[in-house]
């Protein structure tokens, strides 16, 4: 079944196990819901993947499956698989044993109530890999090409007759002999110290609002790399040092040795824009390697989705005209007249006002600058991003020193002129 010309199909997916037969409601909230469109093009198909954790305790497990269509719309599906995966495939972390948790000291855990749903499974430098030249996990393996940012990369294919050595880190499941045999790596082969004026980059468009495993293959393959210390480098995740020397023979004891690490990242929004989850490789300057290159074999790009009802979310209306910062900034800005503009500062002084006195404890800001004011289709400003804000009683008229907060250029210079101040917030912004 396919939707007419006029429209397209939307529907919503479900899954979720269950304790017992008969038994049709979610446990745990261990559920994923997956809102998906498909255009009228009869001949374009899609495939989307999950991955859950049944529970181990029970003897026997059934999972519901639902298809959901929106309003006015067809839900429909062609097929339908289920395959079993080794206990543990995405949640013990990679060749080091963890999941590094970008941004963060702590090192990210996966538990059973959190669904996977693959985003990206890519076949760095090679071609496609079927279902039917997989492992079997029978997972289907894309190109990276247009994906890639620059496009004087090199790839580099493994002799035929080198045989790659799984070891019980990374056993033969994990990835295809097709992935490792291929790899991808910045090239600049004739004068290699070129490589560290820019990186090995990849952009993935994503979903904002969630975590995401990334998980990266390697295999070193190449006759003249053969020892630890040769070919270093850093992996950048979303501009943020993911694993600061990359050492691929290093970890995994010799060459020809498959491996794999593992990174959380979360994707927030930015602007309202559908951001990217951006991947870097550089090559390390400060150990000095024998070749100033990066390599890279596959990328797994999987969204973590928690339904377990212990975590809440704002849910804004849609503005826009982006944030006021953006807006008064743009390269062709609008003509606003004096009344406009006296609307927008009006506008965040009376949403201010309110926070101070309309609730029923104070909520002090702390952070009131053009980039946290949103603007609507009638230029109606919206405080927003309250992660320094603190809530005062009523009776409170003081704010101690040690509470000051915010963004260097926007603390009201009367909240550090003295030990205490009365409760004041400014916002300064460059509108004329």
């Amino acid at each position: 079944m396919h939707p007419s010309d006029e429209n397209a199909s939307d529907i919503g997916v479900s899954l979720w196990p269950s304790r017992s037969e008969g038994e049709s409601q979610r446990l745990h909230g261990v559920a994923s819901v997956r809102s998906l469109t498909c255009t009228a093009r009869p001949m374009i198909t899609f495939i989307t993947s999950f991955e859950l954790q049944m529970h181990p305790n029970v003897s026997k497990n059934f999972m519901w499956l639902t298809f959901t269509p929106s309003l006015d719309s067809l839900a429909f599906v062609n097929g339908v698989e289920i395959v079993s995966i080794p206990d543990g495939f995405y949640t013990k972390g990679g060749f080091d044993d963890k999941i590094t948790n970008v941004g963060s000291s702590i090192d990210f855990e996966l538990d059973g109530k959190i669904t996977l749903e693959t985003v990206y499974r890519l076949n760095v430098g090679g071609d496609m890999v079927s279902v039917v030249n997989d492992t079997e996990m029978f997972q289907q393996w894309f190109s990276d090409d247009d994906f890639l940012l620059r496009e004087n990369s090199r790839i580099i294919p493994m002799v035929a007759s080198v045989k790659q050595n799984y070891t019980e880190k990374t056993l033969a499941y994990v990835a295809p002999y097709d992935v490792y045999k291929m790899s991808r790596t910045m090239g600049n082969v004739n004068n290699p110290r070129l490589n560290q004026n820019f990186n090995l980059t990849w952009h993935f468009p994503v979903e904002a609002g969630f975590n995401y495993l990334v998980r990266l293959h390697f295999c070193e393959t190449l006759a003249e790399v053969n020892g630890p210390g040769q070919r270093v480098f850093t992996i950048f995740i979303r501009n943020q040092i993911a694993k600061l020397e990359m050492d691929v023979i290093g970890m995994s004891g010799d060459s020809r040795i498959p491996m794999y690490l593992d990174f959380s990242v979360y994707v927030g929004s930015e602007s309202g824009l559908r951001p990217d989850l951006r991947l870097d490789l550089h090559p390390s300057t400060e150990i000095a390697p024998k070749y100033y290159d990066a390599i890279l074999n596959g990328v797994e790009i999987l969204k973590l989705i928690n339904d377990d009802g212990s975590k809440r979310a704002i849910v804004y209306e849609f503005l826009e005209n982006g944030s006021l910062d953006q807006f008064i900034s743009r390269k062709k800005p609008l003509a606003l007249d004096v009344t406009t503009l006296y609307g927008i500062a009006l506008g965040v002084a009376r949403g201010l006002e309110y926070l101070h006195y309309g609730c029923k404890s104070r909520i002090v800001h702390f952070d009131i600058k053009p980039q946290n004011i949103l603007l609507d289709g009638n230029l109606c400003p919206k405080i927003s991003d309250f992660g320094l804000a603190k809530l005062c009683e009523k009776r409170e008229s003081i704010v101690s020193l040690i509470d000051t907060r915010g963004t260097i250029g926007y603390i009201a210079p009367e909240m550090l002129g003295a030990r205490s101040k009365e409760i004041v917030e400014t916002m300064a912004s460059n509108a004329t």
